[in-house]
């Protein structure tokens, strides 16, 4: 019986959709995701579904997290701008639209939405 990591499939469909023929070659590596599985985001974050409005956040950070924690981004892409709604994250990058969708009141379940900016329309 093996096992199906699941983030390595989501990167390589990514490649497909939002990669360019410019891209370096996708290397696979088996990655420890013990660190951030089943981390929920506490009751204090509870408190953050009853602010106001939508702030723009750092995206230093969530460039780091999301290259290497939880690798949803491709080598080549950036977060241009982050903005937060509540406990969800809207990320920006140079390719797609990324939508952060925390479920739950202990936030343990996660949505990821990622749209192409080909498929946006305005």
């Amino acid at each position: 019986a093996g096992k199906t990591d699941i983030m390595q499939i989501q990167k390589l469909l990514s490649g497909f959709i939002v990669g360019l023929p410019s891209d370096p070659k996708m290397i696979f590596h088996p990655k420890n995701y013990e660190s951030t599985e089943g981390k929920a985001l506490g009751l204090s974050s509870f408190g953050a579904v009853f602010e106001d409005g939508m702030k723009e956040i750092d995206t230093t950070d969530l460039n780091a997290k999301y290259h290497n924690d939880l690798p949803l981004l491709l080598e080549e892409e950036k977060i241009l701008r982050a903005f937060q709604l509540a406990r969800d994250i809207f990320l920006y990058t140079n390719r797609r639209l990324i939508d952060v969708d925390t479920k739950g009141l202990t936030g343990k379940r996660i949505k990821y939405k990622s749209v192409p900016y080909k498929h946006v329309h305005g």
